[in-house]
């Protein structure tokens, strides 16, 4: 019988379909390879954590902020609904947080930071004199700085955290107070231009029903003189002293009764 080839102790020879494989042929194989595989691996790790440690640090500053609704209201119920006819439970909140991570509030964050000096953000996104108003430097600058911003609501309650990362432990610091005021001055403007468009709004139709008022009265007039009608504020004094001539009368009769039933 003609004996089969013979594969030397350290081949790599995968058995062919059928023959089976056994653990110790990867273990020798592993053996084999040890030292190539091991430099892999220390080299790997030696160069992630040389990448770790060449990296800044990043620093995290976070401001607590607490949005509360509308204060009490001193509109009518109609001005009310046409300036605030929202769910203030939901939609209310919801548009807050859209516009403290909004690009409006991001931009004059950015524009009273000066992040145009700051290294992290200037050489990068703008040059030495600060991008123009309205430019793609001013977007790119303004776009860098909301990546570093996070807001987060807090589960059942008012409270919203921003939260700002930077290689600078002070501008984080800085930002995150910077984005917490201009919201605070921008939410007082947005109520504030609210309260006077309502203002506005509520002297226009006083005129308006003052003016309706005055009409009215003049047709009622020019009515009562047609027909030779008494006027209807003489009319209301003369009902007027008719019920007092009447109430008098009915004391001395009651008087008179009473003095009656003495008698009797």
């Amino acid at each position: 019988m003609t004996q089969g080839a013979k594969f030397p102790p350290d081949s790599q020879h995968i058995p062919p379909v059928g023959e089976e494989i056994h653990l110790r042929d990867y273990i020798r194989i592993v053996r084999k390879r040890k030292w190539s595989i091991l430099s892999v691996m220390v080299s790997t790790a030696f160069g992630t954590a040389l990448y770790v440690l060449m990296q800044p640090p990043i620093y995290e500053s976070t401001v607590s902020l607490l949005i509360e609704p509308t204060g009490p209201n001193v509109m009518s119920k109609a001005v009310e609904e046409v300036y605030a006819p929202i769910d203030v439970n939901f939609d209310y909140y919801k548009t807050q947080y859209e516009l403290l991570r909004g690009y409006e509030i991001m931009r004059e964050s950015v524009k009273q930071l000066k992040l145009h000096t700051h290294p992290e953000y200037g050489p990068r996104h703008a040059g030495s004199q600060g991008p123009e108003p309205g430019s793609e430097a001013e977007r790119l600058l303004v776009n860098a700085f909301r990546g570093n911003v996070k807001v987060s609501p807090v589960a059942n309650s008012r409270l919203v955290r921003v939260t700002v990362e930077s290689i600078d432990p002070k501008l984080a610091a800085d930002a995150a107070n910077t984005i917490a005021s201009v919201y605070i001055t921008r939410t007082l403007e947005m109520k504030s231009g609210a309260a006077q468009a309502a203002t506005k709004w509520m002297t226009a139709r006083m005129e308006e029903l003052r003016q309706k008022v005055e009409v009215s009265e003049e047709n009622l007039n020019e009515f009562a003189t047609a027909r030779g009608l008494v006027n209807v504020d003489d009319r209301r004094r003369l009902t007027t002293q008719k019920l007092g001539d009447l109430n008098a009368q009915l004391v001395q009769a009651e008087t008179k009764r009473v003095e009656a039933e003495a008698r009797f």
